[in-house]
């Protein structure tokens, strides 16, 4: 039996792979095999330990938003990176 916190590790880890086979252009078995490479790397180094991972930057989330920023795909982006209109626009208009 899995517990609910394992079974939200396994769906990063299949996103994760997703990820991987659209940006390398693995096959999916492929992108899978190496998700799993992680997920076992991961279990060997931090297994039942608390891992924290810090958020995105504030200077990597502008970046990343000034690029995808096509003007009209605002909502989709917010969506994404779960950010409000209005902080959308402040970042999108900092220097």
């Amino acid at each position: 039996m899995t517990t609910e916190h394992e079974e939200t590790f396994l769906q990063v880890l299949c996103d994760a792979a997703r990820s991987i086979s659209d940006t390398f252009g693995l096959t999916e078995a492929q992108a899978t095999e190496m998700a799993d490479a992680i997920r076992r790397y991961m279990q060997e180094r931090f297994g039942g330990e608390r891992v924290y991972v810090h958020a995105m930057s504030r200077r990597e989330l502008k970046r990343r938003i000034l690029v995808e920023f096509n003007g009209r795909n605002r909502n989709e982006l917010c969506a994404k990176y779960g950010i409000s209109r209005a902080s959308f626009y402040r970042l999108a208009g900092e220097r």
